[in-house]
């Protein structure tokens, strides 16, 4: 009977340990990925999650790298953001400790504040959605830039530095960028600044030398003379 007992308990161990290990942390949220090993070749350059047993050393990396697949991004737990060539033969994956590939689906590009249809009011205006879209590293900014002027979407600003473009939109066209392969990650625009210290006491530190409490120090000026000479 302790031996059943042990013996479900190994198992039932087992199955929360090799989930854990295909549990991504994305900021979209928590996904969870099957064990399988599947390429999806829809697109000259396809982009994946690549989950690994243990995070790889550099030697396996540039093995795999031979095969024509890119790093692009690491994403705990022990998985990459890759990208893979149109006809790629990954059946050595394998060998190098990967346990599960799977494509990026829509739903996983889309920040938690963009979801449900509920959006900040900083990023709406006239009933027109401004965000940002990061793309992959290594995706075409330019081509980018030119399906969105053939969309009719309104280009706020492009950063070539982070691979990103911002847009205003109509928010119903969210499902329709997360469709597209080369983007990454959609998020809202950042929210509008306001100032941390009105009387910017704290910003050249006088708050230290006059301070508003009795027993503190009060080197505020007053007693003090200045000469000036000729």
């Amino acid at each position: 009977m302790q031996k059943t007992i042990l013996y479900y308990f190994l198992i039932l161990f087992s199955t929360i340990s090799l989930a854990q290990e295909n549990t991504l942390l994305l900021k979209s949220g928590d996904i969870r990925l099957n064990s399988d090993i599947e390429l999806f070749s829809g697109y000259d350059v396809n982009y994946h999650f690549m989950v690994f047993s243990n995070i790889p050393t550099n030697e396996i990396k540039e093995k795999i790298k031979v095969l024509g697949i890119d790093f692009l991004d690491y994403i705990p737990n022990k998985a990459y953001v890759v990208s893979i060539p149109k006809g790629t033969n990954i059946t050595s994956l394998p060998s190098f400790g990967v346990v599960s590939l799977a494509s990026i689906e829509p739903s996983y590009k889309i920040d938690p504040k963009l979801q449900d249809n509920k959006f900040p009011s900083w990023a709406l205006s006239n009933n027109m959605l401004s965000i940002k879209v990061l793309l992959y590293k290594n995706a075409n900014l330019s081509a980018f830039q030119q399906n969105c002027r053939h969309r009719d979407y309104q280009i706020d600003d492009v950063n070539s530095f982070s691979n990103s473009i911002t847009l205003t939109v109509d928010p119903g066209q969210l499902s329709v960028l997360s469709s597209i392969n080369e983007v990454w990650y959609i998020e809202p625009i950042d929210p509008p600044g306001f100032p941390e210290n009105k009387t910017a006491r704290t910003l050249h530190r006088s708050n230290v030398i006059n301070t508003n409490y009795s027993t503190g120090r009060h080197y505020n000026g007053e007693g003090v003379n200045v000469v000036m000479q000729d």
